[in-house]
């Protein structure tokens, strides 16, 4: 895989194993860098492009950059929907259990509408993936130190959102050398291509 930018002369390798690194050292370089990695995620830029065998992807749709490492939105919608729908293929292989579920929320709805003083109807054909959203779930990151929720946050965008590659901003002002160490093992270990700009 290979990434582009309009305005660079080479481009830069994503090998399986290799932890690249873009230093720039004029800082209204890297903040226009910055912007136009804003802009092209939000799909109104196209200043980088991302390449799989010949093929442009869609960036948007295969790359993230991480800004802020303080704010880690590891349950965003995108991830959420991905667990919801798993788990919802989870409910298919159980399916007995997941009818005496419904089945038993159905009693129960009836049992409500029965005792109310008003006159009520419900929909009985319950959609699972509404009951699964009543549940909230999400991943836990509550115990984790701030190295542990950054190292599961890149792996739940790679791994559950299935982005190809994270770029990821400033990582040597939030981690020792020693935490880098961390997360190059953990991202190789993990088949997670990130790239750095500093």
């Amino acid at each position: 895989m290979k990434l582009l930018n309009k305005n660079w002369q080479q481009t830069i390798e994503i090998k399986e194993n290799i932890i690249n690194t873009v230093i720039i050292e004029n800082q209204l370089y890297f903040r226009q860098i910055t912007l136009e990695l804003i802009e092209q995620l939000a799909n109104k830029n196209n200043t980088f492009s991302l390449i799989k065998d010949g093929k442009t992807l869609d960036f948007a749709k295969n790359c993230t950059a991480i800004f802020d490492t303080f704010n880690l939105e590891i349950n965003n919608k995108k991830i959420i929907n991905v667990i919801l729908t798993n788990l919802q293929k989870i409910t298919q292989e159980n399916y007995e259990e997941t009818l005496k579920i419904k089945h038993t929320l159905n009693q129960y709805f009836d049992d409500l509408s029965y005792q109310s003083e008003y006159d009520l109807q419900f929909d009985d054909e319950l959609d699972i993936l509404n009951i699964l959203k009543i549940a909230n779930f999400k991943i836990d990151i509550d115990n984790e130190n701030f190295l542990e929720k950054f190292l599961t946050y890149l792996k739940t965008l790679s791994h559950i959102a299935n982005f190809k590659l994270i770029i990821i901003l400033n990582s040597r002002i939030y981690f020792s050398e020693q935490e880098l160490i961390e997360i190059y093992k953990f991202s190789i270990n993990n088949k997670i291509n990130i790239l750095n700009i500093e």
